[in-house]
């Protein structure tokens, strides 16, 4: 449901910047910059807190580890991400 609810406004979000700065589209984005390593970004971010929140001794099962993962998300800084991401760059 919170899914849904948050790909309701991101659409509505878009339609509404899209209808009201037709004239220029730059106007009409919600962000700028490289998408692809924002996504890549976030998926690190929400594994490197996913990581952290599993070693937790609360943890006993799905929803006790959702409370914790959203803790952790919280409690997330960049100082974190570096220590426990896994990130290797490959030249093509």
């Amino acid at each position: 449901m919170v899914g849904t609810a948050v790909a309701t406004f991101c659409g509505a979000a878009s339609v509404d910047a899209l209808r009201t700065n037709a004239e220029d589209s730059k106007k009409g984005a919600l962000v700028e910059g490289d998408m692809f390593v924002a996504a890549i970004a976030g998926v690190l971010a929400v594994t490197v807190a996913a990581d952290i929140a599993v070693t937790n001794e609360r943890v006993k099962g799905p929803a006790s580890f959702l409370t914790q993962l959203l803790d952790e998300l919280y409690a997330l800084t960049p100082e974190k991400i570096v220590e426990f991401g896994k990130v290797a760059l490959v030249q093509v």
